[in-house]
């Protein structure tokens, strides 16, 4: 039947029986380790003569480190246009979609990725079979650039290149996605040479 509004929660009080609860109203998800406060109250009781008797009471909200989260990466493909020497590709490069709770720098990568800043906007870069794919670990965004010349694929050939992408906050392991780029080949008009006059 008594309630005192603290700054994080509010503390409730059965005068009759000197129950108590108290009942925390703010969203600390976002509090990051080592980031605190400590609510202060006082208890009291009374005989109805006398002055109050009274206790402290605390309570201490802490926060701790949440991972970081890493929406799903949508694969790629690439394939040769039948009868074309023209590719068709989907899903070859984009932006990853990393979000931390606690506000912290989030640091994107791949496994096996070294630091290569040879592709203008990358500083990070991993070599497949066919292609080699750039990241750009500030930012996210990554790009799969095709090294192979597959003019020479048939159709019913093709090829999956697997790659895992991650995102760090620095304190916790990586979360990581997984990409998957299909490589496939198209069947391609022979050609025939001019043939002499006779």
């Amino acid at each position: 039947d008594l309630s005192v509004a603290g700054s994080y929660g509010t503390l409730y009080v059965n005068s009759a029986t000197g129950a108590y609860e108290y009942v925390l109203t703010t969203d600390i998800e976002g509090w990051d380790d080592g980031e605190f406060e400590t609510e202060t109250f006082t208890f009291s009781v009374s005989d109805g003569d006398d002055t109050l008797v009274t206790q402290p009471y605390e309570v201490r909200i802490s926060g701790a480190d949440d991972q970081p989260t890493l929406a799903d990466v949508s694969d790629g493909a690439i394939s040769e246009v039948r009868l074309s020497g023209n590719l068709s590709e989907s899903n070859l490069s984009g932006t990853l979609d990393g979000q931390d709770i606690d506000g912290e720098t989030l640091t994107y990568g791949a496994t096996g990725a070294t630091a290569d800043t040879s592709r203008q906007g990358f500083d990070l870069s991993v070599a497949g079979s066919y292609g080699t794919l750039y990241v750009n670990s500030a930012t996210g965004a990554y790009e799969y650039v095709l090294t192979t010349d597959i003019e020479g694929w048939d159709d019913g050939e093709s090829e999956t290149e697997s790659f895992t992408f991650s995102v760090s906050d620095g304190d916790d392991t990586l979360v990581t996605q997984p990409y998957a780029v299909l490589i496939s080949g198209a069947d391609d008009q022979p050609t025939l040479a001019d043939v002499s006059d006779g």
